[in-house]
């Protein structure tokens, strides 16, 4: 059985979880762990989290000989839930820049952004005369056609 009270509690909400979603909770598989863990962090904080589904997972061990904890799909989730916690305790101001502004605006005059580089198609001709188009660094916009009914 379960060796502390908190752990009997902590399985007795997964079994509740999975039952009110037509999951089976022994065997749990590994993606209803990592759903259970995203559902705990809305209420929860990270160290929560981890420790709820650790508890589940040793409690799941004793009924069925596995611990879908240990898959990657549930060490995964835990580590994006653990990295979003961080990133939400960092705050926007003190979180590392991604993108420099001058990437996007030009230095000199801060109100207009850099005018993007036009590319220049080069038309080379190949061996059997013929010309071809290199191909261009941005993307051709495509259009639907609307099917005839």
């Amino acid at each position: 059985m379960a060796s502390s009270q908190d752990d009997k509690q902590a399985w007795s909400e997964f079994v509740t979880w999975c039952g009110s979603r037509g999951l089976a909770a022994v065997p749990a598989n590994p993606w209803t762990l990592a759903a259970y863990a995203r559902a705990l962090e809305t209420k929860f904080k990270a160290p929560r989290v981890r420790k709820t589904i650790d508890a589940v997972a040793a409690v799941h061990q004793e009924k069925s000989k596995r611990r879908p904890d240990r898959h990657p799909i549930v060490i995964k989730t835990l580590l994006f839930i653990e990295t979003n916690a961080k990133a939400k305790d960092i705050g926007p101001d003190q979180a590392p820049v991604l993108f420099e502004e001058a990437d996007f605006f030009d230095p000199a005059n801060p109100s207009k952004s850099v005018p993007k580089k036009k590319t220049v198609h080069k038309k080379t001709v190949s061996t059997n005369g013929r010309i071809k188009k290199s191909l261009s660094s941005q993307p051709r916009l495509v259009t639907r056609r609307r099917l005839k009914s």
